[in-house]
């Protein structure tokens, strides 16, 4: 009788969490986030420009979507 019991209590709990999660489920909410490099510039260690072995990291620049919208267009609504 006892296994019984506790075998109910954890089929009404696996079913409620699997029906709990379905229902959280249908309500997501999708957001696009895209980034368009436009330009990459190493930048040199002092005394080594051009040299590609001090190479010491890169400035970029880029333009940031958000619902196939651009990020300063998001800002100013």
């Amino acid at each position: 009788m006892t296994k019984k019991i506790i075998f109910r209590t954890c089929l009404t709990f696996l079913l409620t969490f699997f029906f709990v999660q379905g229902a959280m489920a249908a309500d997501e909410l999708e957001v696009v986030f895209e980034r368009h490099n436009t330009s990459i510039t190493p930048i040199y260690m002092s005394g080594h420009m051009g040299d590609s072995n001090w190479i010491e990291g890169f400035s970029s620049t880029a333009d940031i979507y958000l619902d196939n919208v651009k990020w300063e267009q998001v800002l100013a609504r």
